[in-house]
């Protein structure tokens, strides 16, 4: 008997009207096929941007014949030489300092690229950033050198690399000129038994 209670239970249950829970459920499903739907119908339709041919570049747009840079021709009239042997003579203990500057550049990016490209090639290269007139310049500068012979070996270094060097002679600082006279007093100290 107890068969036949469960039959017609499950008889019952077929023949009942949906309920608005069924509804809901129903509603759900449908909504989530179509939006895995849409999904693949995206994927397949439109590629991936690596899997999308390379375009060719547009093609530049020739400047028009009138236009005329006049850059080379202020250069040209601004540009001081200074011949080698203007140079100051050289003396050992002048109290200068003798450095070669190779680039002076706005952005610290530049002038670390050069800074490296210069210790690549066994110079000693260092960056001194200044302010002049409310902006900041970063030098790459060689030195300070201690003879002209070693001046001259960085300078036809630089011309062999192609990078134009130009040579900076300033008074030494005067912490160096102390340091410098406490170092000869020390060595006169132990010197003397």
């Amino acid at each position: 008997m107890g068969d036949s209670k469960e039959r017609s239970l499950r008889n019952q249950r077929r023949s009942q009207p949906l309920q608005s829970v069924d509804w809901v459920m129903l509603g759900v499903g449908f909504v989530a096929g179509l939006v895995v739907a849409g999904l693949v119908v995206v994927i397949v339709r439109y590629p991936q941007p690596e899997e999308l041919p390379p375009t060719p570049p547009a093609p530049v747009a020739a400047a028009p014949a009138t236009a005329k840079l006049q850059f080379h021709k202020l250069l040209r009239e601004t540009e001081v030489v200074v011949p080698d042997t203007q140079m100051a003579p050289w003396q050992p203990r002048d109290r200068a300092e003798r450095l070669l500057q190779v680039g002076a550049f706005r952005g610290w990016a530049e002038a670390e690229q050069l800074r490296g490209r210069l210790s690549l090639q066994r110079l000693e290269p260092f960056i001194e950033s200044v302010e002049i007139g409310g902006n900041t310049w970063h030098r790459v500068q060689l030195g300070p050198f201690d003879s002209l012979p070693l001046l001259n070996s960085a300078q036809s270094k630089l011309r062999t690399l192609e990078i134009a060097s130009l040579v900076i002679v300033r008074p030494a600082h005067e912490d160096s000129d102390q340091e410098d006279e406490d170092k000869d007093a020390a060595e006169a100290a132990v010197a003397t038994p």
